[in-house]
């Protein structure tokens, strides 16, 4: 199937970029329980772009 237009990839590194954004912003608290769920709803992705973001995060130890 051939699309006029191609849909922008959304990788786990732009969710955790736009998370930390986030929390600079002041629209995530630091403290703030970052559930997946609301997250995912907040940026429009799946929870599991969310939970591999988070991991990555966890890793550099911004959460």
């Amino acid at each position: 199937m051939n699309f006029p237009f191609e849909l922008p990839m959304i990788t786990k590194a732009k969710i955790a970029e736009r998370i930390i954004e986030s929390i600079l912003a002041g629209k995530l608290r630091p403290g703030e329980r970052l559930g997946e769920q609301d997250i995912a709803d907040l940026f429009g992705v799946s929870r599991t772009l969310v939970r591999e973001a988070l991991m990555q995060l966890q890793a550099r130890g911004f959460v």
